[in-house]
């Protein structure tokens, strides 16, 4: 005959094995479980080949031996999944950076071909004849009214149109402060990045052209420019706000 105190400790310690085997079992059915579709050597094959043909179609650089790799290490369609829409962001930043390259691509060159163009015109200009350049000077002087002056003789234009204009006091000081600061009293000057071209650098410098045909090499053209398109916009030089913009 067993004591009744072993008979209870044996109750209890199969009652215990019992809901031990309960939990693993709660346990193991609450988790979702690996397909025997997704482990499929054959159904992996199919899915990593195709994945591997649509990898070579996309936009990955330098990235794409690295997506192929992973692709071919992969142990199931759900991790193949997840590996090449990783790999299809990546192809849409690059296209994205590509895009913008191009733009930026663009632009320098329609910049560079206006600053060729520009040089070409004061090359041709430069090689021509000194008589010709003079009777060519004097025409241009007659139908715009502008007096001539050298390439290198700014300040001595500048000092020449503000006499002409009557422009004195503040308003002469601004418009010679806007000058220093925008080409630094050069007639060539030309901004590398827009174009801008001149004393006053404007944009596009055949702007000027409407205050004379020697735009190019004549300061006095481009002062007579640069005054007219800042007294019909601003009404003065004082009126561009300039030392608190710095731009007009």
């Amino acid at each position: 005959m067993i004591p009744a105190g072993v008979m209870a400790l044996s109750h209890n310690n199969n009652v215990k094995a019992l809901e031990s085997a309960q939990d693993l079992t709660l346990s193991v059915e609450s988790t979702a479980s690996i397909t025997e579709n997704d482990v499929s050597s054959e159904s992996i094959t199919e899915d990593r080949d195709s994945l591997l043909k649509k990898l070579e179609a996309l936009n990955l650089k330098d990235s794409f031996e690295g997506f192929k790799k992973s692709i071919n290490n992969a142990w199931s369609t759900a991790e193949l999944k997840v590996i090449f829409n990783s790999a299809e962001s990546k192809s849409e930043e690059n296209d994205l950076s590509d895009k913008e390259k191009e733009e930026i691509e663009k632009k320098n060159k329609e910049e560079e071909a206006l600053k060729q163009k520009q040089k070409e015109e004061i090359k041709s200009y430069n090689s021509e004849k000194p008589a010709n350049r003079i009777q060519e000077t004097n025409y241009q002087a007659n139908n715009s009214g502008n007096k001539i002056f050298e390439p290198n003789q700014a300040r001595e234009a500048f000092e020449q149109i503000t006499a002409d204009l009557g422009v004195t006091g503040s308003e002469k000081e601004i418009w010679a402060d806007v000058i220093t600061r925008e080409s630094g009293w050069n007639t060539y000057a030309t901004n590398p990045s827009s174009g801008a071209y001149g004393l006053p650098q404007s944009l596009p410098g055949d702007k000027m052209a409407a205050a004379g045909g020697d735009y190019l090499t004549n300061p006095y053209t481009q002062l007579t420019w640069m005054y007219n398109y800042v007294k019909s916009r601003y009404g003065s030089f004082a009126g561009i706000n300039w030392y608190s913009r710095g731009w007009y």
